[in-house]
């Protein structure tokens, strides 16, 4: 059975553990990257991951996403933060490779 991962600071992680889901707190995204790397081994079905942390590891992101069907990776917005857009670019590149148009801004 595939599990559920939670990747981000202490304010996004610690509800999620409540449901059963494994959850990593990490400090920084070099820590984000690291476990992100290590959690890709197919124990995970899904992984959800903080947008401050993701902002950093999307060369990784995209790569798994390109690779292989599982893990699904989600960007979750941070709890506290105002950090880039990542989520919504990964969508918009998402729905360009799928579509061929590109979402106005």
């Amino acid at each position: 059975m595939l599990k559920i991962l939670i990747i981000g600071d202490e304010d996004l992680s610690l509800p999620f553990r409540a449901t059963g889901c494994e959850a990593r707190y990490v400090e920084n995204s070099r820590e984000g990257r690291k476990v992100l790397l290590d959690s890709t081994n197919g124990e995970y079905g899904i992984i959800f991951i903080a947008e401050s942390i993701a902002v950093e590891c999307m060369d990784i992101i995209s790569k798994i996403t390109e690779s292989k069907p599982l893990p699904i990776i989600t960007i979750l917005p941070d709890v506290l933060k105002e950090e880039k857009a990542a989520a919504e670019e990964r969508i918009r590149e998402i729905v360009k490779r799928a579509m061929g148009i590109e979402l106005p801004e």
